[in-house]
């Protein structure tokens, strides 16, 4: 502490209070973007049909899950 000046002590805590309270804003939005994404990405996987009757592509272009099931 310093003794012979309480109003400086007083101005640096409180300052350090202020700081303390501040929050890095890079972090808050990087926070931001991952939840934004995580959302993004569930509402994706609600939309995608869980039937295993659909029709998927191949990497070949092919529709349908086996060779030659060709379904039109």
């Amino acid at each position: 502490m310093m003794w012979d000046n309480v109003k400086e002590e007083e101005r640096l805590h409180d300052r350090g209070e202020e700081l303390l309270e501040e929050t890095d804003w890079v972090m808050d939005i990087m926070r931001l973007r991952k939840m934004m994404e995580s959302s993004l990405s569930k509402d994706r996987s609600e939309k995608e049909p869980t039937s295993d009757k659909t029709l998927r592509r191949t990497r070949s272009g092919r529709v349908g899950g086996m060779i030659g099931c060709y379904k039109e």
